[in-house]
C-alpha cells in the first residue's frame, strides 16, 4: 500500500502533489462531489458516501492497477488525479479541480507531475484520456 508519506512533489510555490493513502476516502469523496465538479463528471450526480467508500476501498487496495494523487493548495486539497491501468503498457487518467482552481496552470503542472511518477513505478509506455 502506498502512503502518502511518499515524496510530496511540488508544483509551485503553494501547491503539492501527493499520493492518496487508506485514511483519505472522505476528502476525496468532498472533493469529487463538490457543485463544480458534479458538473463536469460524466455521471452528472453526486456519489453517496456508501457507494464511494465501497469503491474507494477497492480501488486504494490495488495500487499495481490504481493511483490517486491529491492536488493540495497551502495544506487545503482542490483537486484529484486518478489514473487506472488499463492493460499492461497503458493507463487511463481522470483529473478535476475545484473550480478555483480552474484555468491558472495547475492541472497542467499536475498532470505532468504525476505522470512522471506513474512512469517511475508502473513502467507503462502511455497514458489516454477520456475528454
Amino acid at each position: 500500500m502506498m502512503s502518502n508519506s511518499v515524496a510530496t512533489i511540488a508544483l509551485n510555490q503553494e501547491c503539492v502533489l501527493i499520493r492518496a493513502d487508506v485514511g483519505d476516502a472522505r476528502m476525496l469523496f468532498e472533493l469529487r462531489n463538490d457543485p463544480f465538479v458534479i458538473a463536469q463528471s460524466a455521471s452528472g450526480r453526486p456519489i453517496a458516501w456508501q457507494e464511494h467508500l465501497l469503491w474507494f476501498e477497492r480501488v486504494i487496495s490495488e495500487p499495481e492497477r490504481n493511483r490517486i494523487y491529491f492536488v493540495k493548495q497551502n495544506r487545503c486539497a482542490i483537486g484529484v488525479i486518478r489514473f487506472e491501468r488499463s492493460d499492461q503498457a497503458g493507463a487511463l487518467v481522470s483529473i478535476y479541480l475545484v473550480e478555483s482552481a480552474v484555468g491558472r496552470g495547475i492541472g497542467t503542472r499536475a498532470l505532468v507531475a504525476s505522470c512522471r511518477d506513474l512512469f517511475k513505478s508502473w513502467h507503462i509506455d502511455d497514458v489516454d484520456a477520456n475528454i
